[in-house]
């Protein structure tokens, strides 16, 4: 093990940005390295304390996990505008609005002014809103660690709720257990690359021509499972696509092209999760109970710990919820236990970013742009024969899809 997290690779690295919290000398920044943060010591600030590859949740073996048996439930907030709003089921909104209730505090990813993901907290019904829903891109942490600990020291009950590996690497962060802590994660794919999703947004706002003032993954407007993405702009025009139609989401989900590389062997993959709650999409509930299948979204909700048991008990009044088991909430959450393998192209798709658009990258390196390609290739040539001239399907059709 070295002294510092220096020389740590970005395949290794899961960007958690704990360490910079961790140091006593400010001596660690972050850089973009192939499209994600990477750790950048001063090594003239560095006194080779070790503090940092000591906690470092991707240098040593990950802390214990909860030995309470998990239960599991699907359920789904009774409130119809929380559920519309939400990526799966609203639970996490009616646990948050709880825990601040009881005069707790919450911290979870929210999207700045300027539209980039970063965690902050909220102590307001209202705050939980910004909250609420899916970001599918890695959000920064950086300061998080610390002002999460200062409020446990100042006898403030802290939700912290994120991907298990800035959940573990909170924990590592505190060193020390605290009764005023409720963590909560969720199964998670993977985390995308911000370079990605800054080109995404930047793409959109070149085409709508003004600044994008909302994003909105997994909008419902087509049901739960279109996996919906709209972007408002300051003009007050509006981008909507279903997923499958989706630049960002073919990258991330359709091809695998944006996830950060550790994703890929990630430590956290398993069942229990170190956190007192974790939450997914109940995806298969067709299968298992279809009464509660509206195809507006259901969560599946793990309870790790007594702590987790105590505050879901505490808000089933305002769920309608039922208990089923692991088998059913893990069978098509192809997520929950294993990781999707690197993509070959990966490195030299983000790296194409750099001078390219995130559209002329995936008509590079993404699959399913190539194949509508090969279809409008195709479609031309059958055009030519029939017609003998060039021609094809509307090229405007086929850009609509960005």
């Amino acid at each position: 093990m070295t002294n510092s997290i220096a020389s740590i690779s970005h395949q290794i690295c899961t960007g958690c940005k704990m360490c910079a919290d961790l140091c006593p000398k400010q001596a660690i920044s972050f850089e973009e390295s192939v499209g994600f943060w990477i750790p950048k010591v001063d090594m003239g600030k560095c006194v080779s304390c070790g503090l940092c590859s000591k906690l470092c949740p991707s240098l040593n073996e990950p802390q214990p996990t909860p030995k309470a048996p998990v239960t599991c439930y699907g359920a789904k907030s009774k409130d119809e505008d929380i559920r519309f709003n939400s990526t799966s089921g609203g639970v996490f909104s009616v646990l948050a609005q709880r825990w601040i209730e009881e005069g707790g505090v919450c911290y979870g990813a929210v999207y700045g002014s300027d539209m980039l993901v970063r965690h902050a907290s909220c102590n307001t019904k209202q705050g939980v809103d910004a909250l609420r829903q899916s970001k599918y891109v890695q959000s920064d942490t950086q300061g998080i660690y610390a002002a999460v600990k200062d409020d446990l020291r100042s006898n403030i009950r802290v939700m912290f709720c994120g991907t298990p590996c800035q959940v573990e690497a909170l924990k590592a962060y505190l060193h020390k257990p605290y009764d005023g802590l409720f963590t909560m994660d969720f199964f998670c794919l993977g985390v995308c690359s911000p370079l990605v999703y800054r080109r995404y947004i930047e793409g959109l706002e070149n085409r709508y021509g003004s600044k994008a003032v909302k994003v909105w993954f997994k909008h419902k407007r087509k049901g739960w499972r279109s996996i919906g993405v709209s972007v408002r702009f300051a003009n007050g025009r509006e981008y909507f696509r279903t997923g499958s139609n989706d630049l960002f989401m073919r990258a991330f989900v359709g091809d695998f092209l944006s996830l950060r590389p550790s994703c890929a062997h990630c430590h956290y993959r398993k069942i229990p999760h170190c956190s007192d709650l974790t939450l997914a999409d109940f995806w298969g509930i067709e299968y298992v109970n279809p009464e509660m299948d509206d195809n507006m979204g259901l969560s599946a909700v793990l309870v790790n710990t007594e702590k987790g048991r105590k505050l879901f008990a505490s808000v089933t009044d305002k769920l309608d919820s039922f208990v089923t088991d692991m088998e059913s909430v893990i069978r098509h959450n192809d997520s929950a236990l294993h990781a999707k393998p690197p993509h070959p192209d990966n490195e030299r798709f983000i790296t194409y970013l750099n001078t390219h658009s995130l559209k002329e990258a995936m008509e590079k390196y993404g699959s399913s742009m190539n194949k509508l390609k090969s279809k409008w290739r195709k479609a031309k040539r059958m055009v030519k024969a029939l017609f003998g001239h060039k021609s094809g399907p509307n090229r405007a059709t086929y850009s609509s899809h960005n």
